[in-house]
């Protein structure tokens, strides 16, 4: 079994291939579109503007992988960035159309006097109950912690595709979502300690039962 990072730029991608390597996996971070289609998992990472991912992945012709991954049903996990560039579009900058695979508009946080933009630090989500029995989310707790930093969320998507929200001021935004095989997480899974582990170790999972 092997899992693909997407290199292309803007992704933490060495914490994200060091978590992955605890499970003693064929994990490879690479931007090779044939390596990426071979994979039996793939990550999505990101960290910086909505607006130069979405152009990098067209440019390089990425974003019609990603979309055929999806297609394919082959388990995608984006993070941060990542998952914000599963869904239709962002207003960041100015509003840029995202990689379509889920409904869903990314939207800036609302700033109030008693928090503090960018949201950075650990936070709880809070796990849908018609989604608590979701492969990916088994073992954490209904009200887990994670770690987080971001300015852009997402507000609004059909509702059996959120697995957990979260407060902030007066945000209540969702932080983890799934459509098929496709999984996206608002928080930083490989800097959440044990919670993230255990997503990341749930995740694997998927992956080796798509290959049976």
């Amino acid at each position: 079994m092997k899992i693909s990072i997407i290199n292309y730029g803007l992704g933490n991608t060495k914490s994200i291939e060091n978590a992955f390597k605890k499970f003693n996996i064929n994990i490879l971070v690479t931007s090779n579109k044939t390596e990426i289609l071979n994979s039996d998992g793939c990550i999505l990472p990101g960290v910086g503007s909505f607006h130069t991912a979405i152009k990098i992945l067209k440019d390089s012709k990425l974003d019609e992988i990603i979309i055929k991954l999806h297609k394919n049903k082959v388990p995608i996990l984006g993070i941060c960035l990542g998952m914000q560039l599963l869904f239709e579009s962002s207003i960041e900058k100015e509003k840029n159309r995202g990689l379509g695979l889920i409904d869903g508009n990314i939207e800036k946080l609302k700033y109030s006097g008693d928090i503090r933009l960018p949201h950075m630090g650990w936070n709880e989500n809070y796990i849908s109950a018609i989604n608590k029995k979701n492969k990916i989310i088994e073992g954490l707790e209904s009200n887990f912690t994670s770690y987080f930093v971001h300015n852009y969320c997402l507000f609004e998507t059909d509702n059996k595709n959120i697995l957990a929200t979260c407060k902030y001021g007066s945000n209540e935004f969702i932080t983890f979502i799934q459509k098929d095989n496709t999984y996206g997480c608002q928080f930083h899974p490989e800097k959440s300690s044990d919670n993230g582990l255990m997503i990341i170790k749930n995740f694997i999972e998927i992956c080796k039962k798509g290959t049976k």
